[in-house]
């Protein structure tokens, strides 16, 4: 038989126990990501700008309309008349606090039809989120066949969370 003091510790153990658990699977959760996930229910708009560089262009993020926006929800989509090619930078590549860059392509070069096309991406905060500083480059290997000045390319960001493309993108040819 318990005494009433008995039953009141039993009631409070159960409590601090429950409350112990409830703490360690918050903090499971939180470990794995699941707290940090984000409900979009808007793409953000972006305006490019663009700037020849050799052998291809590098395209500016002039500005972004959301902040926050993690390299980790971007893929970079380059596009011709037919073909496309993409590429998925990483957060954790762009976020060592002052200016990083990161070769999207460093296992080796993109097919796009019948190019090789290679890309970087350049955070030039360091802080592991798309801003109006940051910039792409596209560009071929020296020698070998570049962008055509027949085609038109388009590069523009896709926002992962929804889908969408951030902003209308930049068109450009090859340079003669």
């Amino acid at each position: 038989m318990r005494t009433e003091s008995g039953t009141r510790k039993h009631r409070a153990f159960r409590a601090l126990a429950a409350m112990g658990i409830a703490a360690v699977l918050w903090l499971t959760i939180y470990s794995l990501g699941i707290s940090d996930a984000r409900t979009y229910h808007h793409t953000p708009s972006a305006v490019y700008s663009k700037y020849t560089v050799t052998n291809g262009v590098q395209v500016n993020i002039v500005v972004i309309t959301d902040y926050e926006v993690p390299w980790n929800d971007v893929t970079v989509r380059l596009t011709d008349d037919t073909n496309f090619a993409e590429w998925s930078p990483r957060t954790r590549d762009l976020d060592d606090g002052s200016w990083a860059s990161v070769n999207l392509t460093s296992t080796g070069a993109t097919a796009l039809g019948d190019i090789d096309v290679y890309c970087w991406a350049f955070d030039r905060v360091g802080d592991g989120y798309v801003s109006g500083k940051d910039y792409i480059q596209v560009f071929t290997e020296a020698g070998a066949t570049g962008l055509s000045t027949e085609t038109t390319y388009r590069l523009v960001l896709i926002f992962e969370p929804t889908g969408g493309e951030i902003g209308a993108g930049i068109t450009f040819t090859g340079q003669s």
